[in-house]
């Protein structure tokens, strides 16, 4: 689904994305960074070491969070998700994204607890996708599956009864062929 939605925006494949963790998650979501070609990819950590490996994945660029005022301001989408319990983006720093000279068209959030201050719903501007739109769409989903098989459970009994009638036709038409003969 994030990847999904990444999608729809359509971004250019030279759009400043900016990923921040470098946990299994952001790993995954570099990686289909890379393999779809954008080559303009910033992954942000508390630990450099570990923004140099996570970007390698898309021949991206490590930096620090320390450095996050700096890249939120010219970031065209944000993904976030690391294992703090505070907010990485703060309140402070969704003023880069209102800035009007901010590139800023959608930021991701798959971290639980969120890593994105909740003002960020005041932003318009700003496409945001978090867990809690991730489980609607899961939600969603799953009944909509739950309905197909549904269907696919009456289409399967109208068959079968369809079918018994062919049987028994057929044995009618064998039981004649045979009196004939």
């Amino acid at each position: 689904f994030p990847s999904h939605e990444f999608r729809k925006k359509q971004l250019p494949k030279s759009a400043n994305i900016l990923c921040i963790g470098a946990g299994q998650i952001i790993r995954n979501f570099v990686k289909f960074l890379g393999e779809n070609n954008y080559n303009n990819v910033h992954v942000a950590n508390k630990t450099f070491e570990n923004a140099v490996e996570v970007a390698k994945l898309a021949n991206g660029k490590a930096h620090l969070l320390s450095e996050l005022s700096d890249l939120l301001s010219s970031a065209h989408a944000v993904i976030v998700c690391t294992g703090a319990q505070d907010y990485i983006i703060q309140q402070d720093y969704l003023n880069l994204l209102l800035n009007e000279d901010s590139p800023a068209q959608m930021v991701i959030d798959l971290a639980l607890p969120n890593n994105v201050h909740p003002d960020i719903h005041n932003l318009t501007k700003v496409e945001y996708v978090d867990m809690k739109a991730i489980q609607m769409f899961i939600q969603e989903n799953i009944a909509y599956r739950e309905e197909s098989v549904e269907d696919g459970k009456r289409i399967v009994e109208k068959n079968k009864i369809e079918f018994k009638k062919m049987v028994q036709s057929r044995s009618v038409e064998r039981a004649m062929k045979a009196a004939i003969s």
